[in-house]
């Protein structure tokens, strides 16, 4: 071999040499970095705790520091809303978590406390919902649950999770306080009415189920006011919200409701309860409010005026709801409503209506104008119209047997007692608006002190017909229009007609009638029905889509 080549060789055994010294040197200095790191996290331990040990905040009693807990997390988040909740930053950003972290003696208050940890929402089933949800059954102890679930992320899909989160909260629900469910799919509501027949549920405060409908599906109607489910007792529930769908698998004891919402699926009409069962239930002594979405009852033939004759016909009853303070209903095919409800309604502590997309009577002279039943709610403040197709048809030349113009003289009558009147959306016909005594807006809700307009920025070629509506009102103090609308007016052109109907605002408050910018629905109303849930006075609707919800224009 050439000497060369020996060399070379010797050179390179030198170097692997060399190279795993230094290999050896650098594993034991990063040893020795990770040793010196893990001494000063002690050092910094030990110091941290002898220095919180002497702050004044960690001298709190436990119930103080549970009270400041609890404050901030009210305030951090939407702990009773509708947060989505996936794994990740969001999670992190849960107030319970968040102070766990501050502190060790913070993570063992927390973790002592176990209503901190009571509520559980997610749209995700799946493995790491699951760990989540046992973790909140472990640590919230013996409080009462608050448990969320939106599958419709899922779709028409089966639940990746087989129902085991379902599962787990059945073996809890001695503990249940709030239970929601939305869901594309009715399985988790069939699921649930399977194994709750006849348990208790003694905490139940709120319970909403809202699955939708499959494509194909058997009619069912709803024939008795017994409970079908939990008929151990539900002694707390005051809050129900249920549809045609999960009505007919899953109905409680409703007794103790008070907040009753009746909602479709989809906004299909489908008639699912029996007319004597419904009169029933809207008589239960215990309601103070209730929403109802498209006509739910069955109709009697008897109270069909195109289906009896002139003997045949019978007028409907009279129907008490002596507690009843708000009420909503939003229309959708059916008439039964306005025929048979509105009119027969006797409720002496009403306090806001709100009406959506209200249809015409199918025989106004029969179930309106003759009717003897009909008396304005006395204490009656707040009326909400949104989307009333029928006022395009004011000033219509065709004549039936539901006039559209007396009727809106029939319906103002009955709300001829209320102090704030709203109108959202769909009232195109005020830009046709004359003086007239044949419609609402002349000759009734005379008493109004608060007026509400969320219209189209249209609707403002005939302003000047406003402030004849405004000036006709003696007691008319406050006039609502959406601030967008306000700026764009006052900042157009001199030579403009949207400049114009700024000028005209101006006049309207030199009648004396404050115009004020609309931002928040909820201001122009002090009773709260237009605030952000239901009832008023609710902090959101839970991840429930609103059907009565409108924005401002703008």
């Amino acid at each position: 071999m050439a000497p060369d080549s020996d060399k070379g060789n010797s050179r390179l055994e030198e170097i692997n040499q060399q190279k795993a010294l230094l290999i050896q040197e650098r594993k034991q200095l990063v040893a020795k970095v990770r040793d010196l790191d893990y001494r000063i996290a002690c050092l910094s331990t030990e110091y941290g705790k002898i220095h919180n040990a002497a702050q004044p905040i960690s001298k709190l009693p436990s119930d103080v520091l549970h009270l400041i807990f609890h404050l901030f997390r009210a305030s951090d988040g939407k702990v009773d809303g509708s947060e989505s909740i996936p794994s990740g930053a969001a999670l992190r950003r849960r107030p319970e978590v968040k102070l766990s972290a501050i502190c060790a003696q913070w993570r063992h208050a927390c973790l002592s406390f176990g209503d901190l940890w009571n509520t559980f929402r997610t749209r995700h089933p799946g493995k790491h919902a699951h760990e989540r949800l046992a973790a909140v059954l472990q640590r919230s102890g013996s409080h009462p649950l608050d448990l969320w679930f939106d599958f419709r992320e899922v779709g028409f899909h089966h639940l990746p999770d087989r129902f085991h989160l379902l599962e787990d909260c059945l073996k809890h629900v001695h503990r249940w306080r709030r239970f929601t469910i939305v869901t594309d799919v009715e399985s988790p509501i069939h699921y649930l009415s399977e194994r709750l027949v006849e348990t208790e549920a003694p905490l139940l405060e709120h319970l909403t189920l809202l699955p939708n409908r499959a494509y194909e599906f058997d009619e069912v109607i709803m024939t008795t006011e017994e409970p079908v489910t939990l008929t151990g007792g539900t002694p707390k529930l005051t809050y129900l919200c249920l549809n045609d769908l999960s009505a007919a698998m899953f109905t409680p004891s409703l007794s103790t409701v008070t907040d009753l919402r009746l909602d479709m699926t989809e906004g299909i009409e489908n008639y699912w309860i029996k007319w004597e069962i419904f009169l029933h239930i809207l008589q239960l002594p215990s309601l103070t409010t209730l929403s109802i979405v498209g006509q739910p009852f069955t109709i009697p033939r008897s109270h069909l005026v195109s289906m009896s004759g002139p003997d045949d016909f019978k007028p409907p009853p009279v129907i008490h709801m002596p507690n009843l303070r708000h009420l909503r209903h939003a229309s959708l095919l059916g008439t039964g409503f306005v025929d048979l409800i509105l009119p027969n309604l006797r409720a002496p502590n009403l306090e806001t209506l709100i009406l959506k997309d209200l249809n015409l009577p199918s025989d106004k002279e029969a179930y309106w104008t003759n009717n003897t039943n009909l008396e304005p709610f006395p204490k009656l403040h707040t009326l909400v119209l949104i989307d009333f197709e029928f006022f395009s048809n004011l000033h219509s030349s065709v004549t039936s047997v539901s006039d559209p113009t007396k009727f809106d003289l029939e319906l103002s009558r009955l709300t001829s007692n209320i102090k704030t009147l709203v109108i959202s959306d769909g009232c195109e016909v005020l830009s046709k608006w004359r003086t007239s005594r044949t419609d609402p807006f002349t000759s009734g809700w005379k008493n109004i002190e608060t007026l509400a307009l969320n219209v189209w920025v249209s609707v403002w070629e005939r302003v000047e017909h406003f402030r004849t509506l405004v000036r006709i009102r003696e007691d008319l103090k406050t006039f609502w229009l959406p601030q967008v609308l306000l700026d764009f007016f006052s900042s157009s052109s001199p030579y403009s007609g949207v400049y114009r109907v700024g000028k005209i605002i101006g006049l309207i408050e030199q009648d004396g009638c404050r115009i004020k910018g609309w931002t928040r629905k909820e201001e122009v109303d002090s009773r709260g029905c237009l605030g952000p849930g239901w009832p008023p006075g609710s902090r959101d609707n839970e991840g429930v889509d609103d059907p009565f919800f409108f924005d401002l224009f703008g």
